[in-house]
């Protein structure tokens, strides 16, 4: 009885929050906070014991930290409400980019994608391209949500294929968005914790991602032992036609329009923004369909599955929490030192070193925004040999490259929730070869673009 009244509370608490930190953002008032911070304290003590085991004591270990820090600082009670709502911007919009998922039940996107790509998938290099590009681009809109339904998508016709193929088509397409796309959790961390826009982001995250894609490419045609080889097309599909086309990238147009509309009228943080993309661009579309009835449908099924959502909210305030009582230590003056006795006074050698940092910590459990809100929140970037561009892009690389690698990572524990392997087999596995190569000429082009020091 209790979980049921809790999880009919949090049908309230959650998109209340939500409307707390939007209008907080516009109109500033310290009553808000308090009452944010009451509700993030109400989820995190409701939702505690519901949490998986290996993120709840993360969690509690995090927030016990937090709290010996600001204690032996003698931090106030308005220093301990912050820290409990330093990534309320970053919590906000991982509760409300699913409802951008809702645009694909307006109309038949499965069958304009099918018949664009299926016919083509005749090669082994055909397959991972349209795989991989297809990810991506549903990536934008469902986030984590683009690998399952690209792997159903695509199952049938994978069986034609290395299955090792399909894993890395759909996880590496995943893994450039986290890049560049507005709708991706690594970027909005990044911008939260460097005071970036995404503006400043987009044309080198682009870049990097079109790195990644060709990147890959070239190992799979070096690795692919039957290329040449095709397959028959055991899957029916109508011929393409170009309003299917346009129907597909006109919903990539139509988010990036909101988000510069947004920007350009509220002139507000990133994280602000696409929270507000994320709650209108369905409704705008809704009434241009005339599918009103679907979004109050799916918006029901969203408002349920907050529910579902305790989890990576009391994580994430925990880790924000954490982030904010460091400030309150020297760790930061500690790490520059380390740094510079170990000889680390350049570029090319800070900038591989704080990607597998994050990486390598993310391999054996710690979650990557641990990490950076640990590097971004403590070290004093102006006594590093590098810029803060060089340092941003380091750490989102290691985010991002962390759903590759890291058998804890979310994208990896999705797939293996759908193909049953173990989750060795499809990270460290089939993309030592990518990650190393990616880690070494990503390096190269963040130094040509910000230079050596």
């Amino acid at each position: 009885m209790a979980t049921s009244l809790i999880k009919k509370l949090n049908l309230f608490v959650m998109p209340i929050y939500i409307a707390s930190f939007l209008f907080n953002s516009f109109y500033p008032v310290d009553k808000t906070n308090y009452l944010m911070g009451g509700f993030a304290l109400y989820i995190i003590i409701t939702g505690l014991s519901y949490m998986n085991s290996f993120n709840k004591y993360v969690s509690i270990v995090l927030i016990c930290l937090g709290i010996l820090f600001l204690g032996l600082n003698s931090a106030s009670l308005i220093d301990f409400c912050a820290a409990l709502l330093h990534n309320s911007g970053v919590i906000s919009l991982l509760l409300t980019i699913p409802m951008l998922g809702i645009v694909f039940h307006y109309d038949d996107y499965e069958k304009y994608v099918v018949n664009l790509t299926i016919k083509y998938m005749n090669t082994e290099l055909k397959f991972y391209t349209l795989t991989s590009l297809i990810t991506s681009f549903f990536g934008v809109f469902l986030n984590l949500g683009s690998i399952p339904f690209v792997y159903q998508l695509f199952i049938k016709h994978s069986k034609s294929f290395s299955q090792d193929l399909f894993y890395k088509a759909i996880n590496r397409g995943f893994f450039s968005n986290m890049l560049w796309a507005p709708s991706c959790i690594a970027v909005a961390v990044i911008i939260q914790y460097f005071d970036l826009s995404w503006k400043e982001i987009v044309p080198m995250g682009l870049m990097l991602a079109f790195l990644a894609h060709v990147l890959a490419l070239i190992i799979e045609r070096i690795m692919s032992k039957t290329k040449e080889k095709k397959v028959a097309i055991n899957v029916l599909a109508n011929s393409p036609s170009k309003r299917d086309s346009l129907k597909l990238l006109a919903l990539v147009f139509i988010l990036i329009a909101f988000v510069v509309l947004f920007d350009l009228v509220t002139g507000k943080s990133f994280l602000v923004i696409m929270s507000l993309v994320s709650l209108t661009v369905p409704i705008v579309l809704a009434v241009i369909y005339q599918k009103v009835n679907i979004l109050k449908e799916r918006t029901k099924d969203y408002l349920f599955s907050l529910n579902d959502k305790n989890n990576e909210f009391i994580l994430f305030s925990s880790i924000g929490f954490f982030g904010y009582a460091l400030r309150f230590t020297n760790i930061g003056e500690y790490i520059t030192l380390v740094l510079t006795s170990l000889g680390f006074h350049s570029p090319v050698t800070l900038i591989p070193l704080f990607i597998l940092v994050v990486l390598g910590l993310s391999i054996i459990g710690v979650h990557p925004i641990i990490t950076i809100s640990t590097i971004a929140l403590t070290i004093p970037i102006h006594e590093l040999a590098m810029s803060l561009e060089q340092l941003a892009f380091s750490l989102l690389i290691g985010y991002s490259l962390y759903q590759l690698v890291s058998p804890f990572s979310t994208a990896v524990l999705i797939l293996t929730s759908l193909t049953h392997e173990n989750p060795l087999n499809i990270t460290i596995k089939i993309n030592k070869v990518f990650v190393i190569s990616y880690i070494a000429l990503s390096t190269l082009l963040l130094i040509f673009r910000y230079g050596v020091g």
